[in-house]
């Protein structure tokens, strides 16, 4: 977690262990499960949206995925992702839970959290777990980057390995994330969580 508290992200290889990981990927919801963003700027699916706790419709038709979402719920998560995050001082909960597809066309316009312009006391963390893409394009696969500006100009750190990793950053920093439009042969399944300060839940 040094580069975390140096410099506001991270990017973790084998995040998950080998049968977790080929379990999550192998029972994956087929696509009919996921509607596609509303936002302008992030044009891709998603679905099983998790918030403050939730349980999500249809999340007990795919016993894989319904394990890693109570494990990130659980209060055992808690405990990990505190420690990792700076220390038991620092409780830290799961507060949002999200999966999603994305294929050729889709993107996501570099930006920042709206989170980081609110007046939120504490840190809050983004982490995006790549379950699977196209590691012969990673940029043009659905690879969330790090970048300085909001035309993936100034690149900060994009990754090269979009299967079983993930990339987790601090959502109050100055710093955009997104991916270009995705290429023909790009394909990329991953969820997203948002770790928050207890004390502001």
């Amino acid at each position: 977690s040094y580069l975390l508290k140096e410099k506001g992200w991270c990017f973790i290889e084998d995040f998950l262990d080998h049968t977790s990981h080929t379990s999550i990927l192998k029972y994956w919801p087929n696509k009919n499960n996921f509607k596609l963003n509303s936002k302008v700027i992030k044009n891709f699916s998603m679905a099983f949206m998790s918030i403050n706790k939730s349980c999500p419709k249809n999340l007990e038709n795919h016993k894989y995925l319904k394990h890693f979402y109570e494990f990130l719920n659980s209060s055992n998560f808690d405990l990990i992702v505190s420690e990792f995050l700076g220390g038991v001082s620092n409780e830290f909960t799961c507060y949002s839970i999200g999966s999603s597809i994305s294929e050729k066309k889709n993107y996501l316009a570099p930006h920042r959290d709206g989170i980081a312009s609110s007046k939120n006391k504490g840190k809050i963390f983004n982490f995006i777990y790549f379950i699977d893409g196209n590691n012969k394009i990673p940029e043009f696969s659905g690879g969330t980057g790090i970048y300085e500006d909001n035309n993936f100009e100034r690149p900060i750190f994009i990754p090269k390995n979009l299967k079983n990793t993930c990339l987790i950053y601090d959502s109050t920093d100055r710093f955009y994330h997104g991916y270009n439009i995705m290429a023909r042969e790009g394909y990329r399944k991953a969820i997203t969580f948002q770790i928050f300060p207890k004390k502001i839940i």
